[in-house]
């Protein structure tokens, strides 16, 4: 590792320590497919975010949506995705009850004693998405409100990018390709590469402390996977 590299985690890693642990809003509601997929309407699903570097316990969790409430059962990882599909011939970790209209509506992730994790509301019809050609609902920043109107995008690619990071026209998915980049380069870059990483953070409104606890993250995957070399 570089001293360079040495220098930024010394920098980020303190304030790294709040993002790790897991609060209600460190997990969001992430992608939505409201329109289904190309064959059949009926295979909408709901994709939730972990935003934090530790595993979250699911049980006891809920998503409703509109008046239809799903239970969660599970755990999901740090920096990774939960799926609630409508159908079972959908990837998903839970089935989703009740269906999305393509009008709009009202969805709410409530933790195992009821807070509100995140909220999306848009009774007046969705900010993004398409039901031509089937592509979704993509959340651009997990710490920005899920029902701004300018936080979600019409995913990049047909059917979404159900269980993985976002289409990359998303800022928010470029703040992660960036600190993928700077990991898998083992600290080579130089101290302006890096300060463009955190940079980017802040465009997505995200705190010091989460872009150092993702970037925490990464480098300890990175090394697990090297030991397996």
């Amino acid at each position: 590792m570089s001293s360079n590299y040495a220098k930024v985690l010394l920098f980020l890693l303190p304030v790294a320590i709040a993002a790790n642990m897991p609060s209600p809003t460190n997990v969001v509601i992430n992608e939505i497919a409201w329109m289904g997929d190309v064959n059949n309407w009926r295979n909408e699903w709901i994709e939730i975010y972990n935003n934090s570097g530790q595993k979250v316990d699911l049980n006891g969790w809920s998503l409703q949506v509109d008046s239809k409430i799903t239970p969660h059962n599970g755990n999901i990882g740090p920096f990774s995705f939960f799926i609630l599909a409508k159908n079972d011939n959908t990837i998903h970790d839970n089935l989703l009850k009740g269906s999305l209209n393509n009008n709009g509506g009202t969805i709410i992730l409530r933790d195992n004693i009821g807070r509100i994790a995140d909220r999306v509301d848009f009774v007046q019809g969705w900010p993004a998405g398409d039901n031509l050609s089937k592509r979704t609902m993509e959340r651009k920043g997990p710490e920005l409100s899920g029902s701004g109107k300018s936080n979600w995008q019409t995913s990049a690619r047909p059917h979404g990018t159900i269980g993985s990071k976002n289409s990359l026209s998303s800022l928010y998915s470029q703040f992660i390709s960036r600190a993928d980049i700077l990991v898998e380069d083992n600290g080579k870059q130089n101290n302006r590469s890096f300060i463009g990483f955190v940079g980017i953070g802040a465009l997505c409104s995200l705190s010091l402390a989460t872009a150092g606890a993702y970037l925490n993250f990464r480098i300890k995957q990175y090394n697990i996977n090297n030991l397996k070399d």
